[in-house]
């Protein structure tokens, strides 16, 4: 199997997960709607149900929700962002959306303008996700809260290295060295079984532990696909006279489902595709969240959580790709030496057996006030601000070490409409996000529905992200 054939894996998997909108994986990941309204800021104000995967110890927060779920009634828990860190939306429409049906061609501006877009590298991202069924249960405040759930998590990012936009636009410039270096592709698809439970410790009644709840979940981790390159250190060369010299250094592992049916070159077994709701998990893993949540009094919380320590080890139908040549070409006109170098700078494909990669672990920290608490009355209905910072300890799909900053507001401030949110958030990875929500809420049932880019609307020129959410839960006392 091929480089290409590699990275074709890597993106056919990450589109096709993103486009079924397979709640919270990472610190950048997608999330529910109550979350996304609020800019992504939620680690002291998930509370129940959407707790869950976020911040366990806020299970218990509420002292009054004796019991929620979450179902696929009357919506279902869905969560999808994609985008790209280089490309707005009209620049997408205009370098690869044609002219009525038909391509555009590039002038020398044209061109120079995409280069610039690339000068630094960009890459392109897709998280999503779908809870499946979440249940919180609190019989008692002294004996705790549980949770449950089964959530799916899908996500992808593909880098662009600017040499490669270079050399499409260019051509094999001569004298100039074109370094793929930075290209990456890595995409994933698991499922999580959480079971998670959490107390507060009002009982000890001793300095801090009186307004202390701690939280923990334990993750059963399912894996269904996982593709992406390791290294990707290649770089060629022309002189000017005809002379091609290549240095390949290429690693890349893939490991999927039976149900994909895949085959590669050195499996014999022929294989169909078979997808279902529960697919045979090509890996397993196991993962902890902590989370610790401080009521400084009834009005002012903060939270931390650790989420998603652990790793999964891949073991159904794996492999291994690799590449290491160095190669010089003395004549690019003799198409039997061409030859010759393609099939030498092909990747080797064999069996990886087992393989283990990290979960998305990150660190979470959020602070939330209830300013309606504070006016005595004067000010009508709930508001609530909150402000929160997620952090990444590892680059797999859905996070990053690169910190992310949110800020949200909700407020419902006549109780037969519907409840406001927005924020806003910024990160490296997926820079300015302007954050819009409804909550719909009644004493037995809340629906919600959010995105997290409406700037996109506004200032398609430029803006790249898009972003779309929707959440149910049912309430009972």
């Amino acid at each position: 199997m091929s480089t290409v054939r590699v990275i074709k894996y890597c993106l056919i998997i990450g589109l096709a997960l993103t486009a079924q909108s397979f709640a919270q994986f990472g610190s950048i990941g997608s999330v529910d709607a109550r979350s996304m309204g609020l800019a992504k800021t939620y680690t002291a104000v998930s509370v129940g149900v959407n707790a869950l995967g976020l911040n366990p110890a806020n299970l218990i927060i509420e002292d009054t929700l004796t019991f929620q779920v979450s179902t696929v009634f009357p919506l279902p828990t869905i969560s999808a962002i994609t985008g790209s860190s280089v490309l707005s939306l009209n620049d997408l429409n205009y370098f690869f959306g044609g002219i009525n049906g038909s391509s555009r061609y590039l002038n020398e501006q044209d061109k120079q303008r995409l280069n610039n877009l690339f000068e630094s590298g960009g890459f392109f991202f897709t998280n999503a996700s779908a809870q499946l069924l979440a249940v919180s249960f609190m019989p008692d405040k002294k004996i705790g809260a549980f949770g449950f759930s089964i959530s799916d998590y899908s996500g992808g990012k593909v880098k662009v290295p600017s040499a490669l936009i270079d050399l499409v636009l260019n051509g094999n410039t001569v004298n100039k060295v074109f370094d793929m270096s930075d290209a990456q592709v890595s995409t994933w698809w698991i499922r999580n079984y959480s079971l998670s439970y959490a107390r507060k410790f009002d009982d000890l009644d001793i300095g801090i532990f009186k307004n202390l709840i701690a939280g923990i979940s334990l993750k059963l981790v399912h894996g269904f696909a996982y593709a992406s390159t390791e290294r990707v250190n290649v770089n060629f060369a022309t002189s000017d006279r005809n002379e091609l010299s290549t240095q390949s250094d290429f690693l890349a592992y893939t490991s999927f489902s039976d149900n994909f049916g895949v085959q590669y070159d050195f499996d014999s077994t022929s294989r169909s595709s078979n997808f279902e709701l529960f697919p045979a998990p090509a890996g397993t893993g196991f993962g902890v969240d902590f989370g610790l949540t401080y009521l400084l009094n009834k009005d002012i919380i903060i939270s931390a959580a650790v989420t998603d320590i652990g790793s999964i080890t891949w073991s159904r139908n794996t492999a291994r790709f690799t590449g290491n040549a160095n190669l010089f070409l003395d004549d690019l006109t003799d198409q039997t030496k061409l030859d010759s170098l393609v099939d030498e700078i092909t990747a080797t494909t064999e069996p990886a057996g087992e393989f283990s990669t990290p979960l998305p672990t990150a660190f979470r920290f959020g602070v939330a006030i209830k300013i309606s608490e504070f006016d005595d009355g004067n000010l009508p209905g709930h508001l609530l601000i909150a402000a929160d910072i997620n952090e990444g300890f590892n680059n797999m799909p859905g996070n990053s070490t690169s910190p992310r900053y949110s800020v949200g507001v909700e407020w419902g401030f006549i109780d037969f409409l519907p409840m406001i949110r927005t924020g806003v958030e910024y990160s490296d990875v997926t820079g300015f996000n302007w954050a819009f929500g409804l909550g719909f809420v009644t004493s037995l049932l809340e629906v919600s529905l959010a995105t997290n880019s409406l700037q996109t609307t506004f200032f398609p020129r430029s803006y790249s992200n898009i972003s779309l959410s929707l959440s149910s839960w049912w309430k009972f006392n």
